[in-house]
């Protein structure tokens, strides 16, 4: 596939893997563009947009005076309200329904989903976080807290009733 250009700034961007998924980088302006279906499989949501409205929301200004083009079918991008995120909205090709996404509105959609976006080491977006390990870390240690204050009732009951 061809290099993309940056819908905003017309740069190339690169392409980027976050889990198994081909991402559409702009290094200027941190951009992010998403190909029909990414964005749900990113957010582990079964739509890109769930409960889409039926008109774009009211406009927006952009960084630039320019409206942003799909880089895929060279139209411009409509504004969406992503509303699980609240008053989020985000770029969307009405022809190709790719989405952009401005610095920042991946983790406020991570963040809506409860979920966390880690950053590489060079600044790029690298895979969420997966939440379950935080979860099996609380069991664990639950668990053990419960062991613990359990021996500690055997050894003050063990205690008190030995013979003096």
């Amino acid at each position: 596939m061809a290099l993309t250009k940056c819908p905003v700034d017309q740069s190339e961007m690169r392409q980027i893997q976050d889990k198994g998924i081909a991402l559409d980088w702009c290094d200027l302006c941190d951009g992010i563009w998403l190909d029909p279906g990414e964005l749900a499989r990113l957010s582990r949501t079964t739509v890109d947009i769930p409960n889409l409205l039926p008109k774009p929301a009211p406009a927006r200004t952009h960084e630039s005076s320019k409206t942003p083009q799909c880089p895929r079918c060279n139209v411009p991008l409509e504004e969406i309200l992503y509303e699980q995120a609240g008053s989020l909205q985000v770029d969307r090709c009405p022809g190709c329904h790719g989405l952009w996404l401005e610095r920042g509105e991946l983790q406020e959609i991570y963040d809506a989903a409860g979920r966390k976006l880690r950053m590489s080491g060079s600044g790029e977006p690298a895979a969420p976080a997966d939440n379950s390990s935080d979860s099996l870390g609380t069991t664990v240690l639950i668990t053990v807290l419960i062991l613990l204050a359990g021996l500690i009732a055997i050894l003050v009951i063990w205690i008190f009733q030995r013979p003096l």
